[in-house]
């Protein structure tokens, strides 16, 4: 009945009503969300983050595209929800409406997407903006940025900067009484705690979750949603696979039996990543009872799901047995000459499953990402110029505009066009506010 008036309501308000008509259209994708319309959903966020900016109300946007793009990303649509961030946040730029706040949040659904990929030099730069820009005072934003910022230091294999990212994050939660963090938190704390074999400890944190209510944000906020799917309900799946693969057959049965239930109720979804998971979790425990044909079987299917969009963290993070499986299937030629995608695709897991990848390949690329500040300032709609950067270091030693147009013998007029600009790229409108900026993106 709510979603009827809701759908009746956006009928009365026409597009002179655009203001209300946003919020209306915003809602109206939390409703769709939580009685699992998903197409509907879409298409309500759809219309709140391109009307938003256009009704003066780029808040209202920025909250819409990062629904949107989480929900895309769930779904299989990894490449749109990328580019319906960077379209948000360059025409936001255009309009000098990155200072709104808000502006964060396409940035955050940018980076966390962008390291599903393992694309840090996106992913990267983009949560340096958000960080940026996310300011603790909102505790939701200020939660899923910690979030996001714990399972891109994961991904990177900096395992101590993740937990260091999700124990500030649980203090921040359990402060302000945020039920659906608190469970992701512990969720994630339990993943990484099953990854490095600590069973017991994982157990503990995942009991402590079960003994919350399932918090109502994980039926219709997207990215709750999401980081419920990935952590809660996945974590609790990988510490039975776990304990079967430690010697327990009749639990990978069990889990096998079950995962079917799962796999099912997730194709009927259309949530891709989750049809993925599910699937690279079943293929290990195939194998773990030695139904070998089983394993490859299924494994195929979850690798020719994921290869199209690139959705890697979802496999990598399985880690040494799913390296040793996909092993295994490589050595048994299960490709034939027709999967060409697949076999690059493959190709590119077996590298970032290899233990040595991280220090020979991602490593350097992390550093350079951090020590060449042209790898952040790719994170801009519009990159600073030359001769901007040069303003903005003498802006950042203290110097007045006719200190700066002394020292680059330019006009005082000149100057002011300068700092102008640079406020616009940066979205700020203090000097302040762009010392800090440009700082946290190594511009400076």
């Amino acid at each position: 009945e709510m979603v009827a008036r809701a759908h009746q309501a956006l009928d009365l308000l026409q597009y002179e009503n655009l203001a209300l008509r946003i919020r209306v259209a915003k809602d109206l994708g939390y409703a769709h969300m939580a009685r699992g319309a998903i197409d509907q959903a879409l298409q309500a966020f759809s219309e709140a983050m391109t009307n938003g900016l256009s009704a003066r109300y780029p808040y209202i946007s920025f909250m819409a595209v990062s629904d949107y793009a989480y929900v895309q990303y769930a779904r299989g649509g990894a490449h749109t929800a990328v580019l319906a961030c960077r379209q948000m946040i360059s025409q936001a730029n255009t309009r000098n409406d990155l200072s709104a706040p808000g502006s964060g949040l396409p940035y955050l659904a940018l980076a966390d997407i962008s390291r599903e990929r393992y694309e840090f030099a996106g992913a990267l730069p983009a949560l340096a903006e958000a960080g940026a820009r996310i300011s603790n005072k909102n505790k939701t934003s200020y939660i899923c940025l910690m979030i996001v910022e714990a399972r891109v230091a994961y991904v990177q294999g900096e395992i101590g900067a993740a937990l260091d990212h999700i124990r500030r994050a649980r203090f921040v939660a359990q402060q302000h009484h945020l039920a659906w963090g608190s469970a992701v938190i512990d969720a994630m704390e339990a993943q990484i705690q099953i990854a490095n074999g600590n069973l017991g400890t994982a157990a503990s944190l995942l009991e402590r979750v079960g003994l919350t209510p399932s918090p109502p944000e994980f039926r219709f906020f997207p990215p709750a949603v999401v980081y419920g799917a990935q952590h809660c309900m996945v974590a609790s799946l990988q510490l039975r696979l776990a304990r079967g693969l430690a010697d327990d057959p009749a639990t990978l049965r069990g889990l096998v039996s079950d995962l079917e239930d799962l796999i099912c109720t997730a194709d009927q979804a259309g949530l891709l990543w989750s049809q993925i998971k599910l699937r690279a979790i079943q293929a290990l425990a195939f194998a773990g009872i030695d139904q070998e044909r089983q394993a490859l079987t299924v494994l195929k299917r979850a690798l020719s799901l994921a290869a199209p969009e690139s959705y890697l963290a979802v496999i990598v993070s399985e880690g040494a047995p799913m390296a040793d499986l996909i092993a295994r299937a490589s050595a048994s030629n299960w490709l034939s000459e027709a999967d060409t995608d697949l076999t690059a695709y493959l190709q590119r897991l077996k590298s970032l499953l290899d233990p040595t990848t991280y220090r020979d390949e991602l490593q350097p690329t992390l550093a350079r990402a951090v020590a060449d500040p042209r790898n952040y300032a790719a994170a801009l709609p519009e990159p600073l110029s030359a001769r901007e950067l040069d303003v903005l270091r003498l802006v950042a030693e203290g110097q007045t505009n006719t200190d700066i147009a002394e020292t680059l013998v330019i006009a005082i007029s000149t100057v002011k066009s300068h700092v102008n600009s640079i406020f616009g790229k940066l979205g700020v409108s203090t000097r302040a506010q762009a010392i800090a900026r440009a700082r946290r993106l190594d511009l400076i």
